[in-house]
């Protein structure tokens, strides 16, 4: 479910038309500049690590159940 909102969110900002022209000035460039690094941002973790195992940490102690009477 993360990785669909993550994906959906991503194609709704990048989705807005930003070509980058020559006539934009260093603002327009930079804000759409930006807006790419941020998506790879947001997109590659979820992505990259889609498939991998995650392994809780060891129990700090044993706890025996209780005899049986």
């Amino acid at each position: 479910m993360k990785k669909l909102i993550a994906i959906m969110l991503t194609v709704g900002l990048l989705a807005a038309p930003m070509a980058a022209r020559a006539g934009d000035h260093g603002w327009a460039t930079a804000g759409k500049i930006l807006t790419g690094v941020i998506g790879v941002h947001v997109l590659g973790p979820v992505l990259a690590d889609s498939y991998a195992p995650y392994y809780a940490p060891a129990p700090r102690a044993y706890y025996a159940p209780p005899p049986e009477q």
